[in-house]
């Protein structure tokens, strides 16, 4: 699946992901937005916005690409049914 349609899946199906795969989702979105950040992304870890869970980091252990990957392979394996293109 091309990168464009794995965004596409990402965007507007993320009520199939799971949920540790949307903390997965929000932990790479929050932390690449406060990279030169530390202030703000300690208090988004404070309020659990981040999460330090290992399991969740470890989804991101490959880079963002590679999550995406997984992720639309599960949801079009999973529900392609539910997707519409």
């Amino acid at each position: 699946m091309n990168k464009e349609v794995a965004a596409y899946i990402i965007r507007f199906f993320s009520n199939l992901m799971t949920e540790d795969e949307r903390l997965a989702l929000k932990r790479h979105m929050y932390t690449s937005s406060t990279s030169d950040h530390q202030t703000m992304r300690r208090m988004m870890i404070k309020k659990g916005w981040i999460s330090e869970r290992p399991e969740i980091q470890e989804m991101l252990k490959k880079g963002y690409d590679d999550f995406e990957s997984n992720v639309v392979r599960r949801i079009w394996n999973e529900s392609s049914d539910k997707v519409f293109l």
